[in-house]
């Protein structure tokens, strides 16, 4: 994804609008996958601290903010299927005038 964003900004130059509007939704998917990304990995500690420190009153709430992540995740996996087709439209419309 983000070396189809750079190669798109080296190309705006020559491509021009088409170009620009594709780096546009590439930014918008990569902000979607960076939100996957830092929800899973928050997701994954949370669930190591419940699962080490049984008993703990931390237990609780590291699991209702491991809840909280999985929701964020899962939001952005659906983000990212809906933006994913308005990306390939753009690059098709950006690299079909080359």
């Amino acid at each position: 994804m983000k070396r189809a964003r750079y190669a798109a900004e080296l190309a705006q130059i020559t491509v021009g609008r088409p170009a620009e509007r594709f780096v546009a939704r590439a930014k918008k998917l990569q902000d979607i996958l960076g939100e996957h990304q830092d929800a899973v990995v928050a997701e994954e500690r949370l669930r190591g601290l419940v699962a080490r420190d049984a008993g703990r009153p931390e237990r609780a709430l590291a699991g209702k903010l491991a809840t909280r992540q999985r929701a964020r995740r899962q939001a952005a996996q659906m983000d990212f299927f809906d933006q994913w087709p308005k990306l390939k439209r753009r690059g098709d419309k950006a690299w079909r005038s080359v």
